[in-house]
């Protein structure tokens, strides 16, 4: 129970300071809100289900146990915290868009992910496949550059 409770007040000061050098990252070179909470504080917060990965693959040979840790937390990334946020802020609009637009992606990187796990599942192999799964990341966040500088707005005009 010690443990936990060492464990918990690490990861919250850790926290407060991964904030703050996110925040000033961020400031630094001049992201929009949006880039900065998709690029940024995202890659940063997944870091412990990254982590995951490599340990139990490196040291247990178990690729799925980290799996399951980042669908879980990502499930629970795009739905819970929208909501907790949503109800404990008055001045928060939200709306469907918020949590739509990464809903979409999410669910053809599950998509894609899956194929990945049959065909690397068949052949053992498929250094492709896991390029794509980069390239698919790199879409994203290039969607949510462009869409942060009113881009994406202006072709859905047109």
């Amino acid at each position: 129970m010690g443990l936990a409770v060492v464990a918990v007040l690490v990861i919250w000061k850790g926290s407060e300071y991964f904030e703050r050098a996110a925040r000033r990252l961020s400031k630094y070179y001049g992201l929009p809100v949006a880039v900065h909470g998709a690029i940024v504080v995202a890659v940063g917060s997944s870091f412990p289900e990254f982590s995951s990965v490599v340990i139990s693959t490196v040291f247990h040979g178990e690729f799925s146990l980290g799996v399951g840790a980042i669908v879980g937390s990502a499930i629970f990334n795009l739905l819970v915290i929208p909501a907790f946020s949503a109800l404990a802020s008055e001045e928060l609009e939200a709306t469907r868009d918020i949590v739509h637009k990464d809903a979409q992606f999410y669910v053809i990187s599950v998509l894609v992910l899956f194929i990945v796990f049959i065909r690397t599942h068949l052949e053992h192999t498929d250094r492709e496949a896991y390029g794509f799964l980069l390239l698919l990341y790199a879409l994203f966040l290039l969607w949510m550059v462009l869409e942060s500088v009113g881009l994406v707005e202006t072709v859905r005009g047109i």
